[in-house]
């Protein structure tokens, strides 16, 4: 019972994350910076932005600075 709750909550969480990236990237893809270049070029950087951002969220959580 306990495995399948894990992987429940894995499974809603990887589905959070794919969706959330790609709302992200729908959001941002057009709009340029300062420098001339959009920060979403693919959607490929926008869910390297989520991993990155849940990882760090998570890492935060448990070292405080």
């Amino acid at each position: 019972m306990l495995l399948q709750e894990l992987i429940t909550t894995l499974y809603i969480g990887f589905l959070g994350l794919i969706f959330s990236s790609y709302f992200v990237y729908l959001a941002e893809k057009d709009l340029v910076a300062d420098y001339g270049r959009t920060d979403f070029s693919s959607y490929a950087d926008a869910l390297w932005w989520g991993v990155v951002s849940v990882s760090l969220s998570v890492a935060s959580r448990r070292c405080e600075l």
